[in-house]
């Protein structure tokens, strides 16, 4: 649903959910189903070198699930306890100006691929200045919920996937 809503924000599309869904629409659907692209991780990488971190499980009891990812990157896990104190994080969010925020990405997008203005385009970044730009034209927004009905459409259309992914990871998904 998130993902549903940063794409309206962004003016990436302009389509009602349970259309999405009734048509698989790939830009939605399709590209939210994780057993393949999971799966795929696993034939290219041993299992012990992919971690798999679900949201839920990380809000419901953030420290335990930072640690094992701290420890699963080589770093001292007792940060897991400060880091689990974070006031806020990726809070629900639109844009004052859909246009301004497509055309900044499109712009970033060109100096970093232009080999005349790519270095221009790492100092802009590492300077914080296309942070700040995106910052002054976001607007913290809760998201409307989401409906009865559009939460069932949902879990039938995943049902099978989140099926196939719990036997690709070999425990429940939350």
């Amino acid at each position: 649903y998130s993902h549903y809503r940063m794409g309206l924000a962004k003016k990436h599309f302009d389509i009602p959910l349970d259309q999405a869904i009734a048509e698989d629409d790939a830009r939605l659907i399709r590209r939210s189903r994780y057993a393949g692209q999971v799966a795929r991780y696993f034939e290219l990488f041993r299992r012990e070198q992919v971690h798999v971190l679900f949201f839920e499980e990380l809000i419901a009891d953030p420290e335990p699930h930072l640690a094992a990812l701290l420890r699963f990157l080589g770093v001292d896990d007792s940060l897991a306890a400060e880091l689990a104190q974070t006031d806020k994080s990726n809070a629900a969010a639109t844009y004052r100006s859909a246009g301004v925020y497509n055309a900044g990405v499109g712009l970033a997008r060109a100096l970093r691929n232009n080999p005349l203005t790519s270095g221009l385009a790492k100092t802009l970044k590492n300077a914080g200045v296309y942070d700040r730009i995106k910052g002054m034209n976001r607007k913290e927004e809760a998201y409307a919920p989401l409906s009865e009905a559009d939460r069932a459409a949902l879990v039938a259309a995943f049902r099978d996937d989140v099926g196939r992914l719990e036997g690709v990871l070999h425990r429940a998904v939350p």
